[in-house]
Order: C-alpha cells, then sequence, then structure tokens
C-alpha cells in the first residue's frame, strides 16, 4: 500500500472522499456554517489555552473562528505572506542555540513516531445562562437530544438552542422568527414590534433546537 500513499497519510481512495465530502457539504455550510472536529498538537494546544487562560478567547473554538478569520483576510495578500515565512526562516537561522546534526534529528523523529502518544486533552464545551441548558452536561449531549420540524413551533413557545434560551414571536412559511431571552429588562420583550433584534431560524437551524419542557418553563414576561 506504500505506494498508494505518496503524502505519507491518505491513500487515493481516501483523498477523493475528502474532496467528495468537501464539495457535498458546501452549500449547506453557505447558509449554515460549519462544525467540525480539530486535533491540535502540543505545542499549538499549550499555545491556544494560555490565549483562553487569559481571556482573550472564550473558548479554543472562539481561537480557531478567528485565526481562521485572519488567514482568510491574508490569503491573497501572497507578498505579506512571503515575507512573513522569510522573517520566520531569518528567525530560525539567527537562533543562537547549537544546532542539531540532521541524524540526531532523525533518529528523534523516529522514536517519536514510535512511541504511543499520550492522550490529547478535551475541551468540553459548556452551557451558560439557562437552568435547562445548565442541565445537559456538554454541547455533544444537547446535539444528540435536540433537533425540531417547522410544524413543532408555535408563536409565543420558548426553545433553547446551544446558545440559550429563544421566544418565537412569528412563524414564515418556512422560517420561524425568535427573540432571544437574555434581557436584563423584560420590559425588552414587549412587543410586537420588539425593541431587541428578532433572528430568523431556517430548515437547517431547527436542527439545533429543542423545546423547552414544562418543568423549566416559565411564565411569559
Amino acid at each position: 500500500m506504500a505506494e498508494d500513499l505518496p503524502d505519507g497519510w491518505r491513500t487515493a481512495e481516501e483523498k477523493a472522499r475528502d474532496i467528495a465530502q468537501a464539495r457535498a457539504l458546501k452549500e449547506q455550510a453557505r447558509k449554515g456554517g460549519l462544525r467540525f472536529e480539530a486535533y491540535l498538537p502540543s505545542g499549538l494546544a499549550e499555545w491556544v489555552l494560555d490565549f483562553v487562560e487569559r481571556g482573550v478567547f472564550v473558548d479554543p473554538s472562539e481561537a480557531v473562528f478567528v485565526i481562521f478569520g485572519e488567514h482568510k483576510d491574508l490569503e491573497p495578500h501572497a507578498d505579506l505572506r512571503q515575507e512573513a515565512l522569510k522573517r520566520s526562516i531569518q528567525a530560525a537561522i539567527d537562533d543562537p542555540r547549537p544546532s542539531i546534526p540532521y541524524e540526531e534529528v532523525k533518529e528523534r523523529m523516529e522514536k517519536l513516531s514510535s512511541e504511543p502518544r499520550p492522550e490529547p486533552a478535551i475541551w468540553r464545551k459548556q452551557l451558560y445562562g439557562d437552568p435547562a441548558l445548565l442541565e445537559v452536561k456538554s454541547l455533544e449531549e444537547f446535539a444528540e437530544t435536540c433537533g425540531m420540524k417547522h410544524a413543532d413551533f408555535q408563536i409565543g413557545m420558548e426553545f433553547l438552542t446551544a446558545t440559550g434560551r429563544w421566544r418565537v414571536t412569528d412563524i414564515g412559511t418556512r422560517t420561524v422568527i425568535a427573540i432571544k431571552l437574555d434581557q436584563a429588562d423584560p420590559r425588552n420583550y414587549n412587543g410586537p414590534p420588539y425593541s431587541i433584534v428578532e433572528s430568523v431560524f431556517d430548515e437547517y437551524a431547527f436542527e439545533g433546537c429543542a423545546p423547552v419542557d414544562v418543568a423549566h418553563s416559565r411564565p411569559n414576561s
């Protein structure tokens, strides 16, 4: 199978499947974004967690979002990317520490690749604010239990997403309009018209919604 691994990682069939999946997901991702699993090696992981610890980012996913955005903005500017690469190479050349012989580097890499890797740390995304959400242990658990259809929504009902509690204010032919119940002043919920932003939920967003259990419901403000 070595001849099928030109990059030392994927076979030609695996590469073709990944490309096909990217093409298949593009339309839905264009509308609702993309959620995926990411692995960071120890150096990058420690770097990102340091930013979270200092309050620069809320969690690793926000860090990935911001850094990807910066990379996307930089992508058209080849001259800036080349300059950054030159500076990185020059910094390595100017490093005062003694160089490591190639054979020693090769031996270290072979040793690392042959040894079992420690289990990676796993960030558990927290669900904030609403008592009903606080009973859910993780975003993964919430995702397993959520999912609504257009017919499940009614004007005035409340539902949950991973970002909090919402109240339906209007229902369209294929969409639902709702306000987020995160206001300190309950008068902001008076309407229509509403003094706060109304958000649109489409058929893709319905998959991330869950009705509020009667035990957790609260009177309309």
